[in-house]
């Protein structure tokens, strides 16, 4: 940059695509001599050509304020062959910081395909911690495509951020913030497995159409208006693979202190999940877990409070399990509100659900298998009736779903 010595009253000013990229050089670099600082983008920027470098790592995390003053980054495209960065999105690791008015827009994609480590995906910021995002969206589309060979890892993948967490320390910690902030990207993502050993191993995907997985955070005034496609391909023995997925977000922990509140939020996209166990061996196990929600996939804990949010987005459920004799389950949660509810510490009030809940399940390509094959269901959250506290709550008789 040219312009500007990073205080609030004369920010650091973001003129151009290169200007932009020298931003990530530098906090990627040397993040401590930014935290604080301010900087605003002056211009609408174009990346086409680039393969984008998020800005902040883990070890230099992004700690400034960042303004788009509603200017636009036309054709953000970030392409991970491998196992690094592991921080994915405009920005990969953000701490105690403060990103508003963004807007991502034109035909960009972020893909990634991994194999053995954990990532953190969104168009915005991959990872956010004790900071606030608003006012920004995104039109790009995410696309992964992981294979799961003799390591475990988990993937949080989100339209707008990965994974958004309040800090827990020092006590008694504070709340993260994504509001008035919007998704328009089309979320593709799919794992298989392809190892033959008899080892256990367990997967964890965190997808939601806003953010991937939310702690200790509030996120109000947001919305996905494109669809998610899933795919949960257990193929080999001794594995299990498990999808949280929902219009909002895909998976909420939060504490009496620390509580989750998603607020004034809706889904419009159709969520498609794809859930298949399809081990051949009589010895061993596998199973693919899918839980969908319109507005939540899982909900871990109590401390939790859904209010004034909608969904329109049909959930569509497609299962598969092979033969009866071995030992496969495709196990599946679906619920217009929320999939899972665990406690009598969540409220859910003033929502409804318009999007269809299915009574049974897809069979897979027109196949379901000979072997077991579960499914679950709710107009509003699956568990509602005995472990939530709910109020003037709405669904359309026509969903298909029988409470």
């Amino acid at each position: 940059w040219v312009f500007g010595d990073g205080t609030a009253q004369n920010p650091y000013l973001i003129e151009n695509a290169a200007q932009l990229a020298y931003m990530s050089s530098e906090i990627n670099s040397n993040a401590g001599a930014y935290i604080g600082a301010y900087f605003d983008l002056v211009a609408d920027i174009d990346l086409n050509g680039y393969n984008w470098t998020p800005i902040g790592t883990s070890a230099n995390p992004f700690q400034g304020h960042f303004n788009g003053n509603d200017h636009t980054i036309n054709d953000l495209n970030i392409t991970v062959n491998g196992n690094n960065p592991q921080y994915v999105g405009l920005f990969g690791y953000i701490s105690n910081a403060e990103i508003s008015n963004v807007h991502i827009i034109g035909n960009g994609t972020i893909s990634v395909r991994g194999t053995s480590t954990t990532f953190y995906i969104g168009s915005i910021a991959g990872y956010a911690i004790g900071s606030t995002i608003d006012n920004c969206s995104n039109q790009s589309n995410l696309i992964v495509n992981h294979t799961g060979t003799t390591t475990s890892y988990n993937t949080y993948l989100g339209g707008l951020v990965g994974y958004l967490t309040g800090n827990t320390s020092p006590p008694p910690g504070s709340l993260s913030y994504l509001t008035n902030s919007m998704n328009q990207g089309r979320i593709n993502f799919s794992i298989n497995f392809q190892s033959a050993t008899s080892s256990s191993y367990s997967w964890y995907h965190y997808i939601g159409g806003v953010v991937g997985s939310t702690r200790y955070a509030t996120i109000e005034n947001c919305g996905n208006l494109d669809s998610l496609f899933l795919m949960n391909d257990v193929a080999t023995y001794s594995k299990e693979s498990y999808i949280y997925a929902g219009g909002i977000t895909g998976y909420v922990y939060g504490t009496s202190a620390l509580p989750i509140n998603i607020k004034k939020s809706y889904n419009k996209g159709k969520i498609v999940l794809n859930n298949k166990a399809t081990c051949n061996s009589s010895s061993y196990y596998a199973n693919a877990y899918g839980y969908i929600g319109g507005i939540i996939g899982y909900c871990n804990t109590g401390y939790i409070t859904i209010s004034d949010c909608y969904n329109r987005g049909d959930l569509k459920p497609k299962a598969y399990s092979y033969h009866s004799s071995y030992y496969n389950n495709s196990h599946n949660y679906v619920a217009g509100i929320t999939g899972y509810l665990p406690s009598s510490t969540i409220t859910i009030t003033n929502c409804y659900n318009t999007g269809n809940v299915p009574s049974t399940y897809t069979p897979y390509g027109g196949n379901a298998g000979t072997g077991t094959i579960y499914y679950y269901h709710d107009c509003i959250g699956y568990n509602a009736s005995t472990y939530t506290q709910t109020n003037n709550n709405y669904y359309l008789s026509t969903c298909e779903c029988t409470v």
